[in-house]
Protein backbone atom coordinates (compact mmCIF):
# COMPACT_ATOMS: atom_id res chain seq x y z
CA UNK A 1 0.00 0.00 0.00
CA UNK A 2 1.08 3.28 -0.86
CA UNK A 3 2.18 5.96 1.65
CA UNK A 4 -1.55 8.12 2.22
CA UNK A 5 0.98 11.30 2.29
CA UNK A 6 2.01 10.45 -1.78
CA UNK A 7 -1.52 9.10 -2.47
CA UNK A 8 -2.78 12.48 -1.16
CA UNK A 9 -0.04 14.35 -3.11
CA UNK A 10 -0.91 12.89 -6.35
CA UNK A 11 -4.51 13.54 -5.28
CA UNK A 12 -3.64 17.25 -5.12
CA UNK A 13 -1.83 17.41 -8.55
CA UNK A 14 -4.40 15.51 -10.40
CA UNK A 15 -7.13 17.94 -9.40
CA UNK A 16 -4.78 21.06 -9.70
CA UNK A 17 -4.09 19.97 -13.42
CA UNK A 18 -7.56 18.70 -14.22
CA UNK A 19 -8.59 22.66 -12.74
CA UNK A 20 -5.72 24.47 -15.17
CA UNK A 21 -4.11 26.20 -11.58
CA UNK A 22 -0.69 26.91 -11.26
CA UNK A 23 0.79 26.07 -7.42
CA UNK A 24 0.73 30.09 -6.44
CA UNK A 25 -2.97 30.14 -7.28
CA UNK A 26 -4.27 27.01 -5.33
CA UNK A 27 -2.08 28.26 -2.20
CA UNK A 28 -4.17 31.81 -2.55
CA UNK A 29 -7.40 30.36 -3.32
CA UNK A 30 -7.39 27.88 -0.15
CA UNK A 31 -5.56 30.49 1.91
CA UNK A 32 -9.04 32.55 0.75
CA UNK A 33 -11.51 29.81 1.37
CA UNK A 34 -10.05 29.24 5.45
CA UNK A 35 -10.11 33.11 5.77
CA UNK A 36 -6.29 33.03 6.19
CA UNK A 37 -4.85 36.40 8.18
CA UNK A 38 -1.54 35.39 6.08
CA UNK A 39 -1.72 33.60 2.68
CA UNK A 40 -0.01 30.08 1.95
CA UNK A 41 2.77 30.78 0.01
CA UNK A 42 3.31 28.54 -3.03
CA UNK A 43 5.69 26.16 -1.68
CA UNK A 44 3.24 24.67 0.81
CA UNK A 45 1.08 23.54 -2.72
CA UNK A 46 5.03 21.75 -3.75
CA UNK A 47 5.17 20.51 -0.23
CA UNK A 48 1.80 18.89 -0.41
CA UNK A 49 2.57 18.13 -4.15
CA UNK A 50 6.03 15.73 -3.37
CA UNK A 51 4.62 14.06 -0.20
CA UNK A 52 6.34 16.10 2.29
CA UNK A 53 3.52 17.54 4.14
CA UNK A 54 0.07 16.82 4.35
CA UNK A 55 -2.81 19.34 4.20
CA UNK A 56 -4.41 20.17 7.64
CA UNK A 57 -8.12 19.48 7.82
CA UNK A 58 -8.69 22.62 7.33
CA UNK A 59 -6.85 23.07 4.18
CA UNK A 60 -7.81 19.61 2.70
CA UNK A 61 -11.83 20.88 3.80
CA UNK A 62 -11.41 23.86 1.40
CA UNK A 63 -9.44 21.92 -1.10
CA UNK A 64 -12.41 19.29 -1.40
CA UNK A 65 -15.05 22.40 -1.46
CA UNK A 66 -13.32 23.83 -4.30
CA UNK A 67 -12.43 20.65 -6.09
CA UNK A 68 -16.69 19.28 -5.57
CA UNK A 69 -14.50 15.90 -3.70
CA UNK A 70 -13.97 14.82 -0.61
CA UNK A 71 -11.71 15.48 2.39
CA UNK A 72 -10.76 11.56 2.48
CA UNK A 73 -9.96 12.00 -1.43
CA UNK A 74 -7.77 15.29 -0.74
CA UNK A 75 -6.07 13.14 2.28
CA UNK A 76 -5.60 10.08 0.15
CA UNK A 77 -8.03 7.72 2.23
CA UNK A 78 -9.87 6.66 -1.01
CA UNK A 79 -9.41 6.93 -4.35
CA UNK A 80 -12.71 7.74 -5.30
CA UNK A 81 -13.51 11.34 -6.37
CA UNK A 82 -16.93 11.62 -6.16
CA UNK A 83 -20.10 9.51 -6.02
CA UNK A 84 -19.55 8.90 -9.54
CA UNK A 85 -16.84 6.53 -9.37
CA UNK A 86 -14.56 8.96 -11.28
CA UNK A 87 -10.68 8.11 -10.53
CA UNK A 88 -7.81 11.09 -11.61
CA UNK A 89 -5.22 9.61 -13.02
CA UNK A 90 -1.18 11.30 -12.78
Amino acid sequence: MKDENMISAQHIICLRNKSNLKQDELAAIVSELMKKEKPYASTIVADWEAGKEKPSKEAALAMADLFNTSVAYILGKTDTIDRDDEKCEV
